[in-house]
């Protein structure tokens, strides 16, 4: 209840409409019932400014939750189209490594580091999915580099999950400093 009244009085003074659904996403994200609203609400934030970078992401970190990669690819190669930036390279990257396109996966890691040199998720992200495919480990292997991925998953999630109810408030204020 707590986020949901910050969230209510924040919005009042973020002029920037996607800005405001990006919020009020990540506050209805936090509860599993309230994710298909997320999502709804990330959506139109994505349609009210392509390139406000957050929402995009945000809703591939939903998609990939629900083992759904092939829609974030769908939305990024749309939103790629019209704004170019390292972290919407990478999540299109992360995507790849999941549906097993190891290839298009470094193309696009490749195009991050183009635009973002110094992008750590980016070289990071890179230099393991080439470490893996120089192993040449067979498709077991391959299952488990996935599964890691996934699990990684749950480190990207500080976009839109806190990680105590304590913290909920202080993380809904850092979510109003958009620089």
């Amino acid at each position: 209840k707590a986020a949901f009244s910050a969230m209510k009085n924040a919005i009042r003074y973020i002029k920037i409409p996607a800005q405001q659904l990006f919020l009020e996403a990540i506050v209805l994200a936090n509860k599993p019932q309230f994710r298909a609203k997320a999502k709804v609400c990330l959506q139109n934030a994505i349609k009210a400014d392509r390139t406000f970078e957050k929402a995009p992401l945000s809703l591939c970190v939903l998609y990939r939750q629900e083992k759904k990669p092939e829609k974030a690819v769908d939305m990024l190669t749309q939103i790629l189209q019209h704004h170019q930036s390292a972290a919407l390279h990478a999540e299109m990257g992360k995507c790849m490594v999941l549906l097993k396109r190891h290839t298009e996966a470094i193309v696009q890691y490749e195009l991050a580091l183009r635009i973002d040199p110094d992008h750590k998720e980016t070289i990071q992200a890179m230099q393991e999915l080439e470490t893996f495919m120089q192993r040449g480990e067979e498709e077991e292997e391959e299952d488990n580099y996935e599964e890691a991925e996934e699990n990684k998953m749950d480190d990207i999630e500080d976009v839109l999950v806190w990680g105590s109810e304590e913290n909920k408030m202080d993380d809904i204020e850092d979510v109003l400093v958009w620089g």
